[in-house]
């Protein structure tokens, strides 16, 4: 199954709402693919883009390619995904923290 945000809100019952723009999908290989999200809770959490209390970062998926995304700051948390064999790597660059999707 090709990893979707419908693939992944049938697989949690529909108790996830993604409300976010897609990636642009040019170029291969590497690519900076982030936006500032935020993250609501009850009884279906939601994730929005803009700035959250705490502000958070999610890293896009791209198929067959890796991307990552760089804090901005007061940023505290991060989220990537759907995953079907992808790994997450988190680090530091420059003494920033990055976060990068690596699809497989």
């Amino acid at each position: 199954m090709k990893p979707t945000y419908a693939n992944l809100l049938a697989a949690k019952n529909g108790t996830i709402q993604v409300t976010l723009p897609a990636a642009s999908t040019g170029g291969s290989g590497l690519a900076s693919r982030r936006t500032s999200v935020s993250l609501s809770g009850g009884a279906a959490p939601t994730l929005d883009s803009g700035r959250g209390d705490p502000p958070g970062m999610w890293v896009h998926y791209l198929e067959t390619r890796a991307t990552y995304g760089l804090s901005e700051g007061a940023e505290t948390w991060a989220a990537s995904g759907p995953f079907s064999g992808c790994q997450v790597i988190v680090g530091k660059c420059d003494g920033r923290v990055f976060v990068a999707h690596l699809a497989q």
